[in-house]
């Protein structure tokens, strides 16, 4: 008896290593941010894996994002930075979504997953994710990137953060966060001028200073 309680334990444990855990409850698995820039004309989108990294069924079905697998702001990892960009040369960046690995133990049970973003210290905006695919034993991935959020707009020069976390609803169990222990999940970009455009509103600021100092001796 001994023997086949030791067998059933092994054989779940192995089980739930095949599917990243043992679940009694609907679950996170793992999630990620889909994010695209005008610097790379080679790759259209990226799907940041921000949790469970490296692991293959982040990648999407019907959708071919690069897999960036180095993680956003994580615990031992730094904020990754997503690059320099000059919006009078018409630089870009998108938010443009999300992924999300989830478990359910009844199906049909996790019925809304949701990724949300913020810019600095700004409020976060809510964004909602599609069934992509029944991966089998209570595991489905779920997968948008249909957004096109302008990272960019309204910023000044300087360096700024983006701020993700996920959110699923359970019809059993509520509302389930992932949000790396309420630091988030955090990356950091640049917003620079084009050194010409900082040379031009320079002399403009010395010339129009010059032009009163003029007016000024003049009167």
């Amino acid at each position: 008896m001994k023997q086949i309680i030791k067998a059933l334990v092994i054989s779940s444990l192995a089980l739930g290593a095949a599917y990243g855990g043992i679940y009694t409850g609907p679950s996170i698995l793992g999630t990620g941010v889909v994010i695209s820039n005008s610097l790379d004309e080679t790759v259209a989108l990226t799907l940041y894996e921000t949790t469970l990294l490296a692991d293959t069924r982040h990648d999407p079905a019907n959708a071919s994002p690069t897999l960036n697998e180095t993680g956003w702001g994580i615990t031992a990892l730094p904020a990754p930075h997503l690059g320099s960009y000059d919006v009078s040369k018409g630089d870009e960046l998108f938010f443009n979504g999300g992924g999300l690995l989830s478990y359910e133990y009844v199906e049909g049970d996790i019925e809304q997953t949701f990724v949300y973003y913020k810019i600095n210290d700004g409020g976060f905006q809510k964004f909602e994710l599609s069934e992509n695919e029944d991966l089998g034993g209570g595991e489905k991935r779920w997968y948008s990137e249909a957004f096109s959020e302008d990272l960019l707009d309204g910023l000044d020069n300087g360096t700024h953060t983006i701020s993700v976390y996920y959110e699923v609803v359970s019809a059993t169990e509520g509302t389930l966060t992932e949000d790396n222990g309420g630091d988030y999940f955090v990356a950091k970009f640049e917003a620079v001028p084009e050194p010409a455009v900082m040379g031009l509103m320079l002399f403009a600021g010395m010339s129009t200073l010059f032009i009163r100092r003029l007016f000024l001796y003049a009167t």
